[in-house]
């Protein structure tokens, strides 16, 4: 099969990604397969030579003493071999397993990991995923139906070419006859496959659909929201509509397999005529019963290995594809810079960050959500980016990330361009406090550490936990920083409140050490006197570290060194709190206006206390 756009690898190069794999990961995967073919093959085999021994014993006239023991060492042989072809089967089929499970599943994880974040929010993208993973998802599709397939179709081609020499041998043109009508059964189920084939993207598309909405059926979150707004009404008939596209795709597939049915059955009928009519022709003609029974057996399961063959090429067409979808999500190209990308000097506390002159457009967008911003945060820097929602906040922090590139301008991490940086080293050096961020179902010490707990460096730990105000929390839980959240994996996993969620999240990016601290509405849910708290905590524990603290709510901006004003994807205005507030802008406007509702909530906060 030849490359194009919409099968960028050939089955050649398939068959080496799998095996080169498999003989990297357990060289043994390729000599069981290579004896499972063999034994599949004997066995069959075994099935009919064993009658016709049965009826030329009987033939002979041969003594009760002789046909038992030519029955005991016949069935001997067949059962060993049988036992044989069994344990080959089994532990063939569970190592398949294994190396889906244990090698190729991680390597689509990393992957889904490793990829860039602006690649991976793509709908795209996304598509390409939901097909990668389905080609590691099951035991006789995909990778692991690959290699099923291969045993099979090797088993069927030995066989075949061991049964057609024995044919030949009796005449050569029923040897032709079967072969003329088998790749005419190829073709109509090759015709009835590519169909299927191309119906694919729109299947996926709609597994999307239907995927995201059983999410959403689940979800704890999203319940609260169906339930009081009446959803599951709209969301079944989504749902239902889904349903009914698939069901008329899959039936006009099952409709062109009907035609491979039928076409199947009338090959089947001219082969068997033909065939059984020329073998008992032979045995009127001097042909003994036990090679009548030998030949007939033949000649049906020449029959056999052909038909399977033939379904196996199909199925291993259908598996080539789908290892297609997997390589080219993993093949994927990156925008940033990993492995072979510049390096940060680990010396200092603090990174140093320059926008010049960064502009932004989405993918498909009309209109820029960033224009030409520019600014330089110095080691050490607290800056506050501020705005009403909209205003492109999230895009800039994103950007600041490492999740987006500049549609135009660049950004400077220490002197270095984001392009040619080594992200993944950069990573390491940041820490984002996102108001939305999710914790794992894990421990709390793996939520904070991001590694297992053998390999939790405990002083670090508990350092993090005291300066983020969370130890006195850990302490009384039974079971301490091994206590688990939520109830996804361990049934006492623990509910944490909004203030000490934020505390852990710190505690997170403390224990990281990270030298560019990224705040994304983390107080979003807190009232005014937590809020106000938890700045005068981070302001404390920020010293020289650079931190940007994103946020509607101005709260944060009097503990900053500068604010940035955003407004419309542009920098508005620019200084500090007290300068702003001069200024009677916009930002002093937003801030006399909070200013009254923090005050007011303040109030209230002190008369329920009081």
């Amino acid at each position: 099969m030849k490359k194009g756009k919409e099968v960028p690898y050939s089955l050649r190069d398939n068959f080496h990604y799998i095996y080169a794999n498999m003989w990297k990961y357990d060289k043994s995967l390729i000599f069981y397969g290579l004896a499972e073919i063999i034994f599949n093959v004997l066995l069959p085999l075994c099935g009919i030579i064993l009658p016709s021994i049965v009826v030329g014993l009987l033939e002979k006239r041969a003594g009760v003493p002789k046909f038992i023991q030519m029955m005991f060492i016949v069935f001997s042989v067949y059962g060993a071999i049988s036992a044989v072809q069994a344990f080959l089967s089994n532990r063939n089929r569970n190592q398949y397993i294994d190396i889906r499970m244990n090698f190729f599943s991680l390597i689509l994880f990393q992957r889904c990991f490793s990829i860039d974040y602006s690649q991976l929010e793509k709908e795209s993208v996304r598509e390409e995923l939901k097909k990668a993973g389905d080609s590691v998802y099951g035991n006789w599709h995909g990778l692991e139906g690959f290699m099923h397939r291969n045993v099979l179709l090797l088993t069927n081609v030995l066989g075949l070419i061991t049964y057609a020499v024995v044919i030949g041998w009796i005449n050569p043109v029923i040897l032709l006859l079967l072969l003329v009508l088998s790749a005419i059964q190829v073709m109509v189920f090759h015709r009835a496959k590519l169909y299927e084939n191309k119906q694919k993207n729109e299947i996926s598309k709609i597994k999307i659909t239907q995927g995201y909405l059983q999410e959403q059926s689940f979800d704890l979150k999203a319940g609260k929201d169906i339930r009081l707004y009446q959803l599951d009404k709209l969301i079944g008939r989504v749902y239902t509509s889904a349903n009914n596209r698939l069901k008329k795709i899959k039936s006009k597939v099952r409709g062109i397999y009907y035609v491979n049915d039928v076409v199947e059955i009338l090959l089947k009928f001219i082969r068997d005529g033909l065939c059984y009519g020329y073998l008992i022709y032979l045995l009127m003609h001097g042909l003994s019963v036990s090679e009548f029974v030998l030949y007939l057996g033949i000649v049906s399961g020449v029959a056999s290995w052909m038909m399977k063959i033939t379904e196996e090429i199909s199925e291993l067409g259908r598996c080539h594809y789908m290892i297609c979808d997997f390589r080219k999500f993993c093949d994927l190209k990156d925008i940033f810079s990993h492995k072979d990308g510049k390096e940060i000097e680990e010396e200092d506390m603090a990174l140093d960050i320059v926008f010049d002159h960064v502009s932004y457009q989405y993918e498909g967008a009309s209109s820029y959500v960033l224009k030409d911003i520019s600014f330089h945060m110095n080691k050490g820097d607290k800056y506050a980016l501020v705005g009403v929602n909209g205003a492109g906040k999230t895009t800039l922090v994103k950007l600041m990330c490492g999740f987006y590139q500049p549609t135009s301008g660049r950004i400077l991490i220490n002197g270095i361009d984001t392009r040619e940086l080594n992200i993944e080293s950069y990573f390491k050096q940041i820490a984002v406090i996102f108001q939305d961020t999710a914790v794992l179902s894990l421990t709390i010490g793996e939520n904070i550490c991001g590694v297992p707990d053998s390999k939790i460096n405990r002083k670090d730990l508990d350092q993090a936990l005291e300066l983020a105000g969370l130890r006195k929390k850990i302490e009384s839980l039974p079971k301490g920083i091994n206590t688990y959240l939520n109830k996804d994996v361990e049934e006492s996993g623990i509910q944490l409140s909004g203030g000490e969620l934020q505390k852990l999240l710190l505690a997170r990016a403390l224990y990281k050490k990270a030298k560019l601290l990224l705040f994304d509405e983390p107080t979003a849910a807190m009232d005014a006197i937590a809020e106000s708290e938890l700045y005068e905590q981070y302001q404390s524990l920020l010293h020289e570290r650079t931190a940007l603290f994103i946020s509607h709510r101005l709260a944060s901006t009097r503990y900053c060194d500068k604010i940035l004003f955003l407004e419309k994807g542009m920098i508005a205005e620019e200084g500090s709190h007290e300068e702003l507030v001069r200024l009677n802008g916009k930002y002093a406007n937003m801030f006399q206006i909070q200013s009254k509702y923090y005050k007011e909530e303040e109030d209230e906060i002190q008369e329920s206390m009081a």
